[in-house]
C-alpha cells in the first residue's frame, strides 16, 4: 500500500509543481475576470483539517516506539494526508486564479493558454468579450467573459498586443 500513495503523492507533486511552472510563466496578472470565493474557503478549511490529521499521526507515528505495526499504521496514515493536502494545495490554486487574462496568455477553467493557442477573439456585445481558444487534442472552444466597462480598454489593448487576426 505504500507503493501505491508514493506514486499517488509522485503524480500528485508532478501536477501541482505544472500548476506553479504555468502561474510563474504565465506573467502578471492584468485582469481577473472570475471569483470562487465559496470554492477556495471550502479548499482551505478541508486543507486545514488535513494538516491537523497529518501532525496528530506524526505525533501518534512517534510514541509508539517498539510495536511496529503501529509503524506501518502510521506511514500509511501519513502517506495519505501527504497526498491529500497536496490535492487541496493544487486545487486551492486553481480555485484561486478562476479566470484571468495574464500577459502571456488566458487562464480559463482552471486551464492556460498561451496566447498562440487563442486563435480568435471578438466583442460579442459592449461589455462581452468571446475567446476561441485551440485546446490540446480537442476542437476549437469558445470562452465568454463580461468585462467591467472601466477594464474594457485595458483588455482591449491587451488582446490586440498579442492576438493578430
Amino acid at each position: 500500500m505504500d507503493i501505491f500513495y508514493l506514486i499517488l503523492i509522485s503524480i500528485m507533486s508532478f501536477l501541482l509543481l505544472r500548476e506553479l511552472y504555468f502561474l510563474v510563466s504565465s506573467g502578471k496578472r492584468i485582469i481577473k475576470l472570475g471569483k470562487n470565493r465559496l470554492v477556495y474557503i471550502l479548499y482551505l478549511i478541508m486543507l486545514i483539517m488535513w494538516l491537523i490529521f497529518l501532525f496528530f499521526n506524526i505525533k501518534g507515528y512517534l510514541n509508539y516506539n517498539n510495536d511496529t505495526s503501529y509503524y506501518k499504521h502510521y506511514i500509511e496514515e501519513i502517506l495519505s494526508n501527504v497526498f491529500w493536502i497536496e490535492f487541496l494545495i493544487l486545487n486551492l490554486i486553481k480555485s484561486f486564479i478562476v479566470s484571468e487574462i495574464r500577459e502571456n496568455g488566458l487562464y480559463i477553467d482552471s486551464n492556460f493558454y498561451k496566447w498562440s493557442k487563442v486563435q480568435s477573439y471578438i466583442w460579442t456585445s459592449s461589455n462581452t468579450i468571446q475567446f476561441k481558444v485551440k485546446p490540446p487534442f480537442r476542437a476549437s472552444t469558445k470562452y465568454d467573459f463580461i468585462i467591467k466597462e472601466d477594464l474594457k480598454s485595458k483588455v482591449d489593448e491587451t488582446v490586440q498586443k498579442h492576438i493578430h487576426l
